[in-house]
């Protein structure tokens, strides 16, 4: 006795439809599947961070008007350095807002969160003609030094995104 198989499942002969059944199963599970990673997409903003009224993103063939576009980090009002000695001090908003550090120098810097209590926290090294872009808060303190020296200047944060220049 011989077992002949169904080319389209792999079982024994007499069980012929059971393999479309299974790829259906399998092209409905691939669906769900596909569905949900979108939708999880949808509660994540550009920056990777969540959203915090998790409502849906407006659908990708939305075009926003010319005011709603973020403008270019190059685009962004230059942040005044305020001096190296600075303290915290302040409310802070609580509104979302980035800062470029824009190195125009030949050193090489150290980009620290500034907490209330005069805790500096790093977040990034910064090489020369490099830029880096930082989410933060508007009220939050930043400062820049040159590594393995002391701070230079200290920056900021504002309602709106704004850019620390370092010449």
């Amino acid at each position: 006795m011989t077992n002949q198989t169904d080319d389209s499942f792999g079982g024994p002969a007499g069980t012929r439809g059971r393999g479309a059944l299974f790829h259906a199963v399998l092209a409905a599970a691939a669906v769900l599947i596909t569905a949900a990673a979108a939708v999880a997409v949808v509660f994540v903003t550009r920056d990777g961070g969540a959203r915090d009224d998790a409502r849906p993103a407006p659908p990708a063939s939305a075009t926003p008007d010319a005011s709603s576009a973020p403008a270019p980090a190059g685009a962004w009002p230059v942040l005044t350095a305020l001096p190296a000695d600075t303290e915290p001090t302040g409310p802070i908003s609580g509104t979302r807002t980035r800062i470029s550090f824009e190195n125009h120098t030949t050193d090489v810097y150290a980009i620290s969160w500034l907490d209330p209590d005069g805790v500096l926290t790093e977040y990034a090294t910064l090489d020369p003609g490099a830029t880096y872009v930082q989410n933060t808060y508007a009220g939050h303190y930043w400062a820049a030094g040159i590594s393995g020296k002391e701070i230079t200047a200290v920056f900021l944060a504002a309602e709106e995104p704004g850019r620390a220049v370092l010449e």
